[in-house]
């Protein structure tokens, strides 16, 4: 799954639509975007669609924005889009309703901000947010619903969105849609709302997408004021919102950050309601190489700086004003250099573009560089670790005795201390070992590997080989392989095959970082090893190690997805949850 499916099913297209149809007000609103309206809708086959184009006779101006229809609604916006596949013919109809405000050099821009105000307050009267949509936009609807007949698509080809207020008349177009308005055309649409306080009370159509630290998202509970929720932290997790998501920008980051309400407005917190970090911010997380292992309850994090703050804050969980955060936490960069620091536990870090500078402060962890010069502090002694290559990853077995895997990050930083004081030394990570000015300063550690596709037997050498750190380790890639460990410390990493493993004593780490890996049996499984399941969509995303877990003949078998793991000889007494990493 996905922190942002809906439905039931991976969206992933779905919602990038909906940010595509968002991105066109936010711009008109005066806001800057990476990559403009134009050019994602371009991509995507989005086209805008006007009164003539829908045969609708009501108010539409130069920018095809819709008003509503009655004089009391006069403020309300909306733009109805087409989008088309490649031989011409319309797929599917967006509709996207606006936030408070107006385009920004619009004359009566200050009027329909007051307005759309008033809106935003009424929210809390009964049938308000139900019946909002019905008389801003009745007529219109029902026109856009004719035009999909008519061009042989059904309510299921439209997608409703909308941000702030518009996110509002999202919720507002569900819940009339549920007591048949429309004739009921659009009971099985799409509805992807971002960032407001109202979630539809009738059922679980709309996916609401917003952030922890936006004062006004979930700031409602369904229509109701939840005191003293409302005013303070109000995340407490819903089920058809996404719950642990934050955009860190510079006024999240400061240490004088106050609440997360609309009550602490004056002191930055509506940052968090910024169009352009919704906008590019979810497409961040959307296109995040983790994106399948998040689920709606996860803690994603996605930086959002400021050029200046970005080169002296380190983006991390500070899990301000909030619900504790549980389970693994996922911190994703942007293009340009971000500094990105991981916690004790699992996390999973992705610095995209620009040249990243890491840290992690122990656990079980993936870190994804991608495109630039990046950067791994281990903010301690190399000699403390055990750091093996493998298929182009490099595993690092810290200090606590958590593993780290690599990708595309070309330097990793020692930090020692020396005649009172603390130096660094960086060296290039390569094939050949870890090297310091072009010469190979560490080789890696002790490793054996089996045959990539084939069928082998390996047994691990009695010495890891790196500095003082014995660990040794043992890879399997796509073929069955059966794996011996050593009296010592081993890291087993299994691949897609059906592994047989026998420990052979030892503190050894089982780890399976894959979706699928096969049927793999583990014998003298001791209390001081561990089983660490990484990467894997499977895992919930706050799983106990018992749901996974049942008694066999053989012992206990471990179930994720269609893939297994068989501790011979073991009950459900003899192993406990902290011989378990799942994320």
């Amino acid at each position: 799954m996905g922190i942002f499916d809906y439905k039931q099913q991976e969206n992933k297209s779905l919602i990038n639509d909906a940010l595509i149809l968002n991105a066109y007000s936010t711009e008109l609103s005066g806001f800057s975007l990476g990559e403009s309206y134009e050019e994602m809708a371009g991509k995507a086959g989005w086209k805008l669609l006007n009164a003539e184009t829908l045969g609708y006779s009501g108010s539409c101006d130069q920018h095809d924005i819709f008003n509503g229809e009655n004089p009391f609604y006069w403020s309300s916006q909306v733009n109805v889009f087409g989008k088309y596949d490649a031989t011409g013919a319309l797929v599917s109809i967006g509709v996207c309703y606006w936030g408070t405000g107006d385009v920004i050099d619009s004359p009566t821009a200050s009027e329909n901000t007051l307005t759309d105000t008033i809106h935003d307050l009424l929210i809390v009267v009964d049938g308000f947010a139900e019946n909002y949509v019905k008389n801003a936009f009745g007529d219109l609807l029902s026109r856009i619903a004719d035009f999909a007949t008519e061009n042989g698509l059904a309510g299921e080809d439209v997608l409703f969105s909308g941000m702030s207020l518009g996110g509002m008349a999202v919720n507002s177009t569900a819940m009339a849609s549920a007591n048949n308005a429309w004739d009921g055309f659009y009971e099985d649409a799409n509805y992807i709302a971002i960032s407001f306080p109202v979630q539809n009370t009738y059922d679980d159509k709309v996916l609401n997408i917003g952030c922890e630290n936006d004062p006004v998202y979930r700031a409602l509970e369904g229509i109701s004021i939840n005191f003293p929720d409302s005013f303070l932290a109000h995340d407490k997790p819903l089920e058809t919102c996404v719950n642990n998501l934050v955009m860190f920008n510079d006024f999240y980051a400061a240490n004088d950050f106050t609440l997360f309400s609309i009550a602490g407005q004056m002191w930055g917190t509506w940052a968090g309601h910024d169009a352009a970090d919704y906008v590019e911010g979810l497409r961040i997380a959307l296109n995040s190489s983790f994106y399948d292992t998040t689920h709606k309850d996860s803690t994603v994090i996605v930086s959002r700086m400021s050029d200046e703050m970005r080169e002296t804050t380190w983006v991390e969980d500070l899990n301000r004003f909030a619900q504790p955060h549980e389970g693994p936490t996922f911190i994703l960069g942007s293009e340009k250099a971000d500094l990105i620091a991981g916690g004790s536990g699992i996390d999973y870090l992705e610095g995209f573009g620009g040249d990243d500078i890491f840290r992690d402060a122990g656990g079980f962890n993936i870190i994804m560089g991608g495109e630039g010069y990046d950067r791994l502090e281990l903010g301690g002694e190399i000699s403390k670790t055990s750091i093996a290559q493998a298929g182009g990853i490099t595993f690092i077995k810290g200090a606590d005795g958590g593993i780290t895997l690599l990708q595309d990050v070309e330097v990793i930083q020692e930090t020692y201390w020396n005649w009172f004081e603390f130096k660094n030394i960086n060296y290039s990570v390569t094939s050949n070992g870890l090297e310091v000015d072009g010469k190979v300063a560490l080789g890696y550690a002790n490793a054996v590997h089996a045959d990539a596709t084939g069928n082998s037997e390996i047994f691990a050498p009695e010495n890891g080989g790196f500095y003082h750190n014995a660990t040794s380790w043992l890879f399997s890639y796509a073929g069955d392989a059966v794996m011996h460990g050593s009296h010592s410390d081993d890291v087993f990493v299994s691949g897609i095959g059906d592994d047989v493993m026998y420990a052979n004593g030892g503190q050894d780490i089982f780890l399976f970082a894959s979706e699928h890996f096969g049927d793999n049996t583990i014998y003298q499984f001791g209390h001081d090893d561990k089983l660490a399941i990484l990467g894997n969509k499977t895992i919930n995303a706050n799983g106990n190690y018992l749901d996974y877990l049942s008694e066999c003949d053989e012992g206990l078998l471990f179930t994720c997805g269609d893939s297994s793991i068989t501790l011979v000889g073991l009950t459900l007494d003899q192993v406990h949850e902290s011989q378990f990493v799942l994320a």
